[in-house]
Parts: structure tokens; sequence; C-alpha cells
């Protein structure tokens, strides 16, 4: 299944309870249990339409996939990372900033959480 099939299903899927992509996420990141029982009532839906078993296996799939991918997007968002030589390098570890990896160019990838 492709990732544009994946977001339109889940498309369809906000639309039907007017809901955003991004506040289907924050449900499930506040209560997993609200988040699955509005999955369950989806599939209540889809039953009583008498969709195929294996294409309501799919809808979720492709939904618990693309709510996954928006919380790694929104999960990375929340930091800033900078490449900076050593020179300055105790400078920004004063500031907060954590050392994430020394490159072989000899600058270093540092983060921090915003």
């Amino acid at each position: 299944m492709t990732a544009s099939v994946r977001l339109r299903r889940l498309n369809l899927f906000c639309i039907q309870y007017a809901i955003s992509p991004k506040e289907l996420v924050s449900i499930g990141e506040e209560d997993a249990r609200k988040l699955e029982d509005l999955l369950h009532d989806h599939v209540s839906y889809l039953e009583s339409k008498q969709y195929a078993p294996r294409y309501i296996d799919d809808i979720l799939k492709a939904i618990k996939i693309a709510i996954q991918e928006l919380m790694k997007e929104k999960e990375s968002e929340r930091y800033d990372s900078l490449l900076i030589d050593e020179d300055n390098l105790v400078l920004y570890v004063k500031k907060g900033w954590d050392i994430v990896k020394e490159l072989s160019s000899g600058r270093i990838l540092i983060c921090k959480l915003v």
C-alpha cells in the first residue's frame, strides 16, 4: 500500500469524524484508549456497510500507519538541530544543546528540545 493511499484513507476517516489528522494524533498521544474506541467505531460503521473484512483491515492498517508517521513528524519538529565546528561546542553545550554525533568532516551535530 502506497503512502498516498494511506493518506487518502486517513483523510476520508478524518472527514467522516470531522477531525483533522493533527487532532487525531493529539488524541492518540493524550488518550490511546479514546483513539482505539474511535477506530472500533469506524470498524463497526464499515461492517454495517458490509465492507469485506480484508478491506476493513487494510483501512485500519492504513490509518494506523499514517498516524504513526504523523507522530514521528510531530516528534521531529520538537527539536532544532545544527552543525557546528568544535570551536563553538562549549558555547552551545552551556546553552543546553546536546551532542548527537561527531561527523567525519570534524563538524558536530547538536540538537535542542524546543
